[in-house]
C-alpha cells in the first residue's frame, strides 16, 4: 500500500466499504534493507450512521388469561444490531426490559394488572452503539366484560299482581 516515513506510528487507510473485511501487514524496514517480521491487522468497517426510528409500535389485545399483551413495531432499519426495550409503570421509572435481534418485530409482555397503565419505548442501535429516536405505545389492561345473558324472556303476566317474572 505505501512506505512510511521512519518513526511513523499510523497512515490513514481511506476508502474501505461498510461489511467488507481488509487485512493489512506491517513490518519496519531498516536504511540497510533489512526487515523485521510482518504484524497483520484485520478490519471489517460498520456503519456508524443512526439506524431508522420503528414504526407503527402497537399493543395487540390484551389477553386476561395470561395477563398479557404483545407490543408490536415496523422495523425501518437496515443497520440495527439490536432493539432495546424499555417500560415504566404508571408513570414510574423507565426500567430496561430486553435487548431484542436485528429484525425482530414483536415482544409478548406478560405480568400486566387490570387497571395500571404500562408504557413501553423501543429503540434500534447499531453496532457502533448508534440510537434511534425511543418510540412508544402504552396499554391499561381492563377486566373482561361479562358475557351477555341469553334466552332471557318473561314469564306469564299476572294481572291481578301485575307483575311478570323475567327468566
Amino acid at each position: 500500500l505505501a512506505n512510511l516515513g521512519a518513526d511513523a506510528t499510523s497512515r490513514n487507510c481511506g476508502g474501505l466499504n461498510v461489511g467488507r473485511t481488509y487485512d493489512f501487514q506491517i513490518r519496519a524496514v531498516s536504511s540497510t534493507g533489512k526487515a523485521s517480521a510482518w504484524v497483520g491487522a484485520t478490519i471489517t468497517p460498520v456503519s456508524d450512521a443512526t439506524p431508522a426510528a420503528p414504526t407503527n409500535v402497537k399493543f395487540g389485545a390484551y389477553d386476561a388469561s395470561r395477563k398479557s399483551a404483545t407490543l408490536t413495531w415496523t422495523d425501518n432499519a437496515t443497520n440495527e444490531e439490536r432493539y432495546e426495550v424499555q417500560y415504566r409503570v404508571d408513570g414510574g421509572s423507565w426500567a430496561n426490559m430486553a435487548n431484542l435481534d436485528a429484525n425482530t418485530t414483536s415482544r409478548s409482555c406478560g405480568g400486566l394488572k387490570v387497571g395500571r397503565t404500562y408504557e413501553f419505548q423501543i429503540r434500534a442501535v447499531s453496532a457502533t452503539g448508534q440510537a434511534s429516536a425511543w418510540v412508544g405505545a402504552s396499554i391499561t389492561p381492563q377486566a373482561a366484560t361479562p358475557a351477555a345473558p341469553t334466552n332471557v324472556k318473561f314469564g306469564a303476566y299476572d294481572a291481578s299482581a301485575k307483575t311478570a317474572t323475567l327468566t
